[in-house]
């Protein structure tokens, strides 16, 4: 349909329509870029804890859970939201592992 053939008040409303068009999809622009910049600024901060590749803890032992629990302390302090730890360990003593296990499941993280 060519704008020439119509009418002139069937021009207004088409002018009408196309502008109200228009500003939909910039409303629509404006409120995906807010939206969008919001989630990407909610990253949360995560602490990486490698209890592996640590010289003299190549088992479990006292050292590696006075090191779990300055790392959790560490994590706490900077905001951290989630704490990843990579444990490979050759095993050790059960009374530090569950000590460990207590720290972590007590963590407010």
């Amino acid at each position: 349909m060519k704008i020439a053939l119509l009418s002139m008040k069937e021009k207004q409303i088409f002018r009408e329509t196309m502008r109200i068009f228009h500003y939909s999809i910039i409303l629509i622009l404006i409120v995906l870029s807010i939206s969008l910049s919001a989630y990407s600024a909610e990253k949360p901060v995560v602490f990486w804890v490698p209890l592996k590749d640590i010289p003299d803890f190549g088992a479990v032992e006292w050292g590696l859970a006075s090191f779990t629990k300055r790392s959790l302390l560490e994590a706490e302090k900077q905001g951290a939201e989630i704490v990843v730890f990579e444990i490979d360990t050759f095993g050790g003593r059960v009374d530090a592992m569950l000590f460990i296990k207590d720290l972590i499941m007590q963590a407010p993280m």
